[in-house]
């Protein structure tokens, strides 16, 4: 609680003149990329675990998702309301927050299989019983299990080569006369 109002000051319509705060119910606000935005929606379930209390999962909703995009991180914020039985959450602390989405399907190959060069992605997909195509790929995201999602460049069922990428990629720049 904090108090605005002081005796004998003028008071306009509009000033806030008290603030009383609880910590039952806490807000978290959550950097999410643009590209996970179509998968968040306001009302979803979500899970946020703390430094201070790695075994406990606090669970909350997604509040309000903010219409402004950061252009350097491509990133949006979300605003969570969150329980916090025990008032054990505090303001300024750390969560690594979790929001239940629907599954959905995704093409996602192993980062091992993607080669960067030039500001795009590669991968090399077996097109024949002795043929390789370099083939530009579009990623979205990637994760902590090493895997990257593809937006474009293959397609489902395509079986593209997983292991030694770059020396692969060695190879067929020298033998279509691409320096290294």
């Amino acid at each position: 609680m904090s108090k605005l109002a002081l005796s004998g000051a003028q008071v306009n319509p509009g000033d806030q003149l008290f603030s009383l705060a609880t910590l039952e119910r806490v807000w978290i606000t959550v950097d999410i990329y643009e590209d996970d935005l179509s998968r968040v929606r306001a009302g979803q379930t979500l899970e946020a675990v703390t430094l201070a209390y790695p075994d406990e999962v606090f669970t909350g909703v997604v509040n309000r998702i903010s219409p402004n995009l950061d252009p350097n991180v491509h990133t949006l914020q979300v605003l969570c309301q969150i329980d916090n039985p025990g008032e054990r959450l505090k303001p300024q602390m750390m969560a690594r927050v979790r929001i239940v989405t629907r599954p959905g399907a995704a093409l996602v190959v192993p980062q091992t299989a993607l080669v960067f060069e030039g500001n795009k992605y590669y991968a090399f997909v077996l097109t024949g019983p002795n043929t390789v195509e370099r083939r530009t790929v579009q990623i979205a995201t990637w994760n902590d299990h090493g895997y990257a999602r593809v937006v474009s460049g293959l397609r489902p069922g395509e079986r593209i080569i997983v292991r030694k990428s770059l020396q692969l990629d060695a190879l067929w720049r020298q033998a279509h006369g691409q320096s290294s």
